[in-house]
């Protein structure tokens, strides 16, 4: 006779039924392992539960020898993940030094990892492990290869079923110029901004924010900063 398995479900009444039809195919996936106590919350829970986690932040800048006359300020891009097996009262220092090396290995280094951005957006979400990315690429290949790189700060394996290509009517190369025109403003000529412009993207550096704690910590940056856990940190 099989273990009696026990469930914990949240749900409104209309949502029972999708809520009881998720927990059949979770059982299915994990039939036979000691799963403990299964737990089904709504995903707006999920949500909150996720914005209590501490947040790393990478941010990635165009270099310089692709700036120009016209454009000469470099195009900023970020991705950020929650540590969802992380809070404020259970993070060490010792989780920032690792999670600094990590991305140092993973994106800095003596080959600094490059991202491709372009017109196409692509969207990456998963909840339960902490990702809702927005990636803009040149292409599925690029917005994957940022996905995959990310994932595995934490030793994830990309699901692609949960990443999806954000498309519009007008396409990309058609909506979003590379040379915008100019307009006048208060008699003045000034050049509108870029959209989605087709850059290089360079790893610049890796903050952590911490729910309880004023501003971000600085994990590692291309200069060759990397988080070193101490007494005074």
């Amino acid at each position: 006779m099989s273990k009696p398995l026990k469930v914990i479900i949240e749900s409104t009444l209309e949502d029972l039924a999708d809520r009881i039809e998720a927990l059949t195919e979770e059982y299915q996936l994990n039939q036979g392992k000691d799963i403990g106590t299964f737990y089904i919350m709504p995903e707006q829970e999920v949500i909150e539960r996720a914005a209590r986690r501490p947040q790393i932040l990478m941010l990635f800048e165009q270099p310089d020898k692709e700036l120009t006359e016209n454009f000469p300020r470099p195009v900023v891009s970020r991705i950020s993940f929650r540590l969802m097996e992380k809070s404020k009262e259970t993070i060490a220092k010792q989780d920032l030094e690792f999670y600094a090396g990590r991305i140092k290995t993973l994106f800095g280094g003596e080959t600094p990892f490059i991202w491709e951005r372009g017109k196409e957006s692509y969207s990456y979400t998963d909840h339960i492990k902490g990702y809702r990315f927005k990636v803009l690429a040149a292409n599925e290949q690029a917005a994957r290869k940022v996905v995959e790189q990310t994932l595995d700060i934490q030793s994830h394996s990309p699901d692609w079923d949960l990443m999806n290509k954000n498309s519009s009517v007008v396409a990309p190369e058609t909506k979003y110029d590379d040379t915008p025109g100019k307009k006048v403003i208060l008699g003045e000529s000034y050049r509108e901004p870029r959209r989605r412009p087709k850059v290089t993207m360079n790893f610049w550096k890796a903050e952590i924010f911490i729910p309880g704690i004023s501003g971000h910590k600085l994990l590692c940056d291309r200069s060759g900063f990397l988080y070193k856990a101490s007494a005074d940190t």
